[in-house]
Formats: structure tokens, sequence, C-alpha cells
């Protein structure tokens, strides 16, 4: 399970749109939330019971909490549903989404973006892993340096055998 973390360290790939400045939504998007979140945190699922808990965990462990988190259920046919369920009725940042039917990734993202209330949208894909301050400090870093619409984080990757 790849580790996202911040920049700095020796191992780099680059992760399009692992957070990515997004335009303003209109107000249809944002009716009834008088409260939005600085970031709209975007995790497809796909039968990803197994994976799911540690995913979410790290999210819940992020030392800057100005967040929501959109679990997409691509009409997976394990415990995804009990499993994101259980996390949304825990903690109301968490919400449980399921697509009519199966599209793939692409259009379970394509879905958490139209129904993301943040001013920024972040991806992490339900088996990976985000470090407690992957979230710390971006939001204001990216409102004073970024001029186009995207920005493209690094990420590091670990392994079981130590590499």
């Amino acid at each position: 399970m790849p580790l996202v973390g911040s920049p700095g360290t020796s191992v780099y790939r680059i992760r399009h749109g692992a957070f990515a400045r997004t335009r303003r939504f209109p107000a249809r998007f944002k009716a009834g939330h008088s409260m939005s979140p600085s970031v709209s945190i975007i995790t497809p699922c796909y039968n990803a019971a197994d994976t799911l808990p540690g995913t979410v965990a790290s999210i819940l462990a992020q030392d800057f909490d100005d967040w929501e988190l959109l679990l997409v259920d691509d009409c997976s046919g394990d415990a995804t549903e009990a499993v994101a369920r259980g996390f949304a009725e825990r903690d109301g940042r968490v919400r449980y989404v399921r697509m009519v039917e199966n599209g793939g990734a692409a259009r379970a993202r394509n879905r958490g973006i139209e129904l993301a209330r943040g001013r920024y949208i972040a991806f992490l894909d339900a088996d990976d892993l985000w470090l407690p301050n992957k979230l710390s400090g971006q939001p204001n870093g990216i409102v004073k340096r970024v001029t186009k619409e995207a920005l493209v984080e690094a990420y590091k990757s670990f392994t079981g055998t130590g590499g």
C-alpha cells in the first residue's frame, strides 16, 4: 500500500491530480451547507473493504481537520458499503455515496467532484495512506503560490521489504 506524504523525501514519483485547486462551485453544490470545508478528499472505492479502514484512519489522523471525505463506492460486491457507512455514521465529515452503476475510478472521482463542497480537491485511493501532516499547511501554501488550475503533488512509496 503506497504511503502518500509530503515532498522533501528522497524518492519521488509524480502522481497526477493528488491535490488540485478547483473552480468555485456553483451555489447548487453548496445549498444547505453554510460551512464549507477547505478540502474535499475524494476516495473512489471498489471492493475495498479490507483496505478502506487504514485509508480512512490515515485521514482521521490528519493534524489539519478542515476537510470532508467523500467515499464514492463504484458498486462494490464486498463489504465496502458497510465499512464506509460505518465511518460516515461516526464522523460527520465523512460522506458515503454509491454509484448507480459501475463506471470505474475516473467516473467515481468525477461524481465526488460534483458533490464536493471544499475549495480544494484531494484524491486518495482506497488502498493508499497519508502521513498525518499531509494536509497541514498545504491549503495556505497553495493559496499563496498557485496561479494555474492544478498543482501536482509527489508521494513516497514504501514496500514490505524495507525499500
